[in-house]
């Protein structure tokens, strides 16, 4: 399906699905050069009990993937990333407790768009999915040889997670962290054990900034990061990074990046915009303060402050 086509089946989607066109924001895309972080945004991700619409969401990865690469096609998009023999691991966040038992739509979704960019099913892995409705679950998490300081009081491991998949796509969650902010792409792969073999509370206080930027450093686990896809369908903005109820927010959007600082900047203005909102002080205020950004912009892991972030905003209209 080429862009016209995919704009034409989402306005003939629009009773059924809630899809109609993306209409992109004015003024929010910047100059070239800088990372891009798409965000697409449609609320008819629900029906009117509240329960998925696969479809919908997969719609909605598609077409952040595609303004990501800048193709006529989604598929393009993922083949630019993807080659049909790689095997490929979705890491999920189970700490959020799989919140509305939306990581299997959204799994799925993912693998779908996979397979008809021309990979195997049997070579899609995920992991952390606690409702696991979906196949070929990731199992052999033993370590590998090699040891890295990465300036916690032990050294650690890679995981066969890592070392033996071609690719890995990043699939955090938006929301708020009790030790450093927001938690979102970058420490959604410093502190698992699916990453790594350290248990994640060795590498807390004082020394959990430092880890994070130095775990997402290693070689051998940069060059699989291939993608990462952020769930904002919803958001936590305070006592995260757990699921409280009363601190729950819809934010109805997929974001995709392949960059992930400028993922977690982008995440961090808007749970910073929530917590203004209801009266909250900001994060940079709080001992939990997210500098962990600024370090890994100094590592050169991504760009160091929001204002070099390309926020492109889509929205199904």
């Amino acid at each position: 399906m080429n862009r016209r086509e995919f704009l034409q089946t989402a306005a003939a989607l629009a009773g059924a699905a809630g899809l109609a066109r993306w209409s992109e924001a004015l003024g929010t895309a910047k100059p070239a050069a800088k990372s891009r972080v798409v965000e697409v945004t449609n609320p008819a991700w629900r029906d009117a009990e509240g329960r998925p619409r696969e479809e919908v969401i997969r719609e909605m990865i598609d077409e952040a993937v595609r303004r990501l690469l800048g193709t006529d096609e989604a598929r393009q998009a993922w083949q630019q990333l993807f080659r049909p023999g790689d095997k490929v691991g979705l890491k999920f966040n189970n700490v959020t407790g799989n919140y509305g038992g939306y990581d299997p739509f959204i799994a799925r979704a993912v693998t779908t768009s996979l397979v008809k960019a021309g990979l195997k099913p049997e070579n899609i892995y995920v992991v952390e999915i606690r409702r696991a409705r979906v196949t070929n679950p990731w199992t052999d998490f033993s370590p590998g040889a090699e040891a890295y300081e990465v300036g916690g009081p032990v050294p650690t491991r890679l995981t066969n997670f890592v070392l033996r998949l071609d690719a890995i796509i990043n699939l955090p969650n938006l929301k708020d962290h009790q030790r450093v902010g927001v938690t979102g792409a970058l420490k959604n792969i410093s502190h698992s054990r699916s990453v790594i073999t350290t248990p994640p509370h060795r590498y807390h206080e004082p020394v959990i900034r430092e880890v994070i930027c130095r775990i997402n450093s290693l070689p051998q686990l940069r060059k699989r990061l291939r993608l990462h896809l952020m769930n904002g369908l919803f958001g936590v903005y305070e006592r995260g990074p757990g699921v409280h109820p009363a601190y729950l927010f819809y934010h109805h959007s997929f974001f995709a990046s392949r960059d992930p600082v400028a993922m977690d900047w982008v995440e961090l203005e808007i749970v910073e915009g929530m917590r203004k909102a209801k009266g909250l002080p900001s994060l940079w205020t709080l001992s939990r303060h997210p500098g962990f950004l600024q370090r890994a912009g100094e590592l050169g892991l991504g760009v160091g402050s929001l204002d070099r972030v390309e926020w492109v905003r889509v929205r199904a209209s």
